[in-house]
């Protein structure tokens, strides 16, 4: 097979345009790694700053290990968006406080030198460690994850303009190339004409023989764009082939997307109904993390502890707090009997509401181990008053029923008495 024959024209613009576009491409480049270092400077400067802002409103609290202000204030900034998540060490590197949007984000043991090794890393976080000090004494460190997305998004729009711009300055510069390729081969086409007129047939010199190589050259050159043109044609129908079958995927993903729609309202839907099922049953659900001590509840346990979701942070320290002082050791002893145990244990025990009101609640609960470590505990908890408070009913009538019944013997025997043994003075009488 016959390479494909380019006319000189087209050779000419064709390369043109492959050293436009590398220069162009280099000039992307080039924009992208400065736009990505003038980036991470800003980013590394936000982060900075917003360390030190942290570690000089947690020093104090820090000193006087005011552990519950220490969380208030991550769990501001993290609310805020400020920061993703973060955890204090005190100075024998334990970890007391820490709030993350994402749980697995505070196992995390990555840390970066700077914001251009994190940008460099494609990490969403620019994870970094900051000394806590008061006074020039250290207290303590402060490990923060410092969201950096708004840096790839805005890199990436950059990007796409640098890209539109090439892209038009490629387009006019073909544009312009193929009108000058065009003309050139036009004079080349009206030389070959006069030529061929007979202009210069008279001479036998290299005119003639070069008025002969330009007709050879055109006839190849139509012939070349004739080729062109049906390669173009087949291209074109292949083209439509392929947009057909576009055109039938597009539509198997509509009916995916919609079918996938469909579950997820099944879904939520069902969601909906474990929640009324749970409200109508005063079930609620908790789930314990034992490594960091983060108790997560269902809106129906906070229904039944009758706490604000919004303020209440939930522990299981904080939720010992809730139980009847009474019950308070026979709970925590059948919770660590059942880690020791690794089995399932269920009780029933008092809660004592801020208004002096007494709820029952029983208790199940089931955890997972990894090996002999405890990983996470999972439970439900159900209001059980109504029950309890039928029970006490059922309890006071049966004893009612039971002294009646004492009552009524009494009486019997006390009147059979009197019929067989009649007093002393009913003898007299007769």
């Amino acid at each position: 097979m016959k390479p494909l024959y380019l006319p000189v024209s087209y050779r000419f613009t064709l390369a043109a345009l492959l050293v436009e576009a590398l220069i162009l491409l280099l000039l992307i480049y080039l924009g992208v790694q400065t736009l990505n270092e003038r980036m991470g400077a800003e980013a590394e400067k936000d982060a900075q700053s917003i360390s030190k802002i942290l570690t000089r409103s947690l020093a104090e609290p820090l000193v006087r290990k005011d552990y519950s202000q220490l969380t208030d204030i991550l769990r501001a900034s993290v609310k805020s968006g400020t920061i993703r998540f973060a955890v204090i060490y005190d100075s024998r590197g334990n970890s007391v406080a820490s709030e993350s949007m994402d749980t697995d984000l505070l196992f995390m043991n990555v840390s970066h030198a700077s914001a251009l090794e994190a940008l460099d890393l494609e990490s969403s976080y620019y994870i970094t460690h900051s000394n806590i000090q008061l006074a020039g004494i250290q207290y303590g460190s402060l490990k923060t994850g410092i969201p950096i997305q708004f840096v790839y998004e805005a890199r990436e729009a950059l990007v796409a303009r640098y890209l539109w711009v090439g892209m038009i300055l490629f387009l006019l510069s073909l544009a312009i190339f193929l009108y000058i390729g065009h003309l050139f081969r036009k004079n080349l086409i009206n030389i070959a004409d006069q030529i061929e007129l007979g202009h210069l047939q008279e001479r036998q010199d290299e005119f003639f023989h070069l008025a002969q190589t330009f007709n050879m050259l055109i006839r190849r050159e139509l012939n070349t764009q004739e080729q062109l043109e049906e390669t173009v044609k087949a291209r074109t129908q292949e083209l439509e082939s392929s947009l057909n079958v576009i055109t039938e995927t597009n539509l198997e993903l509509r009916k995916a997307k919609e079918a996938t729609e469909k579950a997820s309202a099944a879904l939520n839907m069902s969601e909906l109904r474990l929640k009324d099922s749970q409200r109508i049953a005063r079930l609620g659900q908790w789930e314990l993390h034992i490594a960091n001590n983060k108790l997560a509840w269902s809106d129906e346990a906070y229904r039944i502890f009758e706490l604000d979701k919004e303020r209440f942070y939930p522990s299981y320290d904080a939720f010992l707090e809730l139980v009847h002082p009474e019950d308070r050791e026979a709970v925590n002893k059948a919770y660590s009997d059942s880690l020791t145990n690794k089995a399932v244990y269920e009780i029933v025990h008092r809660l004592k509401m801020p208004d002096g009101r007494i709820k029952f609640v029983r208790e199940q609960c089931r955890t997972e181990f990894s090996g002999d470590t405890p990983l996470y505990s999972i439970g439900t908890i159900q209001d059980i008053s109504s029950l309890k408070e039928k029970e006490e009913e059922l309890q006071r009538a049966k004893e009612a029923a039971e002294n009646a019944s004492k009552a009524k013997s009494l009486f019997l025997a006390n009147m059979s008495h009197r019929t067989t043994y009649p007093s002393q003075r009913g003898t007299r009488i007769f």
